[in-house]
């Protein structure tokens, strides 16, 4: 009797296994809601030769797409979330009261963010140097955050996160900007002032809903306001209210299968005023723009996801706007769009980046006094890229103090670059050196030597690349 129970426990097993797997000819697989890419099915063989990672790449396969995947992954986090209150999905925070949050975002929540002051500085820096360019072309700009969740609503975090009482770079950032006289919106004193009635995040999501996108679009539009005068704007405060039915980013992370929101009243029935250019397919598309007969102002926003739900608060104000997602920021084609001002909107969690791409601008010339400098080892490479030749290299130096960098070329022009280390295109991706990078015009651009000089605010360093040390790359 036991043996026979044994060979039917097997033979259950064995058949339950196999379904996953014998069934995938015949799931359809639900629409994707994780934050990443799944595998694609291999194929035996590439450029006609054989795919020796065939194997491998299989099982990868397998393990993102077998029959009921996404069905188990929802069943097991309701099991884990229900009895444990807790994710087994490293992305997802599993928070008090049903509030998700993004992982990415602790670093900024514990004070864990590995950004030092003088990094602070010098993102205030490319900032800055992003605004002096616009103004000499006679565009206003603005500089704005979009808060983490957790900023805004640490009271629903689980308690094991400490929230760190020290300023924060956000905090510290916009200290510098006011000193650097930066216009800056700031969205997170607008609403931690304005959440106390109703929620401006959605609980399962990691943006802010329709009212928080309000509080938001209206805060730069004040500061726009401030900046030009005449410009007048419709704050959409008697919008009505209306259910949010969509399920969050993070609610499908966790439950994929879930297709509802238990947020409430957190939409508003906006009447929409623009039209938008084609093509269009959706809000996340890279580039949009939009008219409407409201006004003559024109405006283009630089943007992540959080403008998503900005973009008809935005559009009802303004006769044209161009929404870009470009990163880093492009300004090579600012004549096509003349836009009278310019926002740029960046996700908290990702003010690091600033320090990691230049800007594509032509750089600002300098006029700077010879001083007495030490000299330091460095690379230089020198590329083409359209109408622009890309300078960019690094010298060995304490990459985490502030500090501000000029090349000069053979005929005596000085730039100020960018602050920044493009470790994606520098062949030391690990250096902790002091990175520059810019843009120059083609007509401006010399070959030759380059003398690079780096002002740390009281020490000074340069090094002269002779013109046989300048690496130079194919055209981009």
């Amino acid at each position: 009797m036991k043996r026979i129970f044994s060979i039917i426990f097997l033979v259950a097993f064995f058949a339950i296994s196999l379904i996953p797997l014998l069934s995938m000819p015949f799931y359809k697989t639900p629409t994707n809601s994780e934050k990443r890419v799944l595998n694609k099915r291999p194929k035996p063989f590439e450029d006609g030769k054989p795919n020796l990672n065939f194997f491998s790449q299989l099982n990868d396969y397998f393990s993102d797409n077998f029959a009921f995947r996404l069905e188990m992954v929802h069943l097991n986090e309701l099991i884990y979330t229900g009895a444990l209150k807790h994710s087994t999905n490293e992305q997802v925070i599993f928070g008090k009261n049903g509030w998700l949050y993004f992982h990415e975002t602790i670093d900024n929540y514990t004070g864990m963010t590995a950004l030092s002051d003088g990094q602070v500085e010098r993102i205030a820096t490319i900032l800055s140097l992003q605004s002096e360019y616009l103004e000499s072309k006679g565009i206003q700009y603005i500089f704005t955050v979009a808060p983490n969740k957790n900023t805004i609503y640490p009271q629903f975090m689980p308690a094991r996160f400490i929230k760190s009482s020290r300023p924060s770079v956000l905090d510290k950032l916009a200290d510098a900007l006011t000193i650097r006289q930066v216009h800056y919106s700031d969205l997170k004193q607008a609403l931690l002032s304005e959440n106390t009635h109703k929620y401006l995040y959605h609980k399962t999501d990691t943006h802010w809903n329709d009212l928080g996108a309000r509080v938001a679009a209206n805060s730069i539009l004040q500061e726009i306001k401030k900046l030009l005068p005449k410009f007048n704007f419709n704050d959409s405060k008697n919008a009505a209210t209306v259910e949010t039915k969509f399920a969050g980013d993070l609610k499908k992370m966790l439950f994929p299968l879930s297709k509802s929101s238990d947020d409430g009243y957190t939409s508003l029935a906006l009447d929409r005023l623009y039209t938008v250019k084609r093509p269009f397919r959706s809000v996340d598309d890279a580039k949009i723009t939009t008219t409407c007969d409201v006004n003559l102002t024109r405006l283009m926003m630089f943007r992540d996801s959080f403008g998503n739900t900005i973009i008809p608060f935005l559009s009802n104000n303004f006769g044209y706007v161009h929404y870009s997602r470009e990163y880093p920021v492009n300004f090579s084609d600012l004549d096509a769009h003349s836009p009278d001002i310019v926002v740029h909107e960046i996700a908290q969690r990702n003010i690091p980046k600033l320090l990691n791409k230049a800007p594509l601008m032509p750089a600002i010339k300098r006029q700077i006094a010879n001083l007495d400098t030490a000299d330091a080892n460095g690379i230089i490479f020198v590329q083409s890229k359209g109408k622009y030749v890309h300078v960019y290299g690094y010298i060995n130096c304490d990459e985490s103090s502030a500090y501000r960098c000029y090349v000069t070329d053979s005929f005596g022009q000085t730039f100020e670059a960018f602050p920044v280390f493009e470790a994606e295109k520098l062949p030391n991706k690990s250096t902790k050196s002091a990175g520059f990078s810019l843009y120059i015009t083609e007509k401006e651009y010399v070959t030759g030597d380059f003398t690079v000089t780096f002002d740390f605010y009281g020490t000074t360093v340069s090094h002269t690349f002779k013109k046989q040390e300048v690496n130079l790359l194919a055209n981009k």
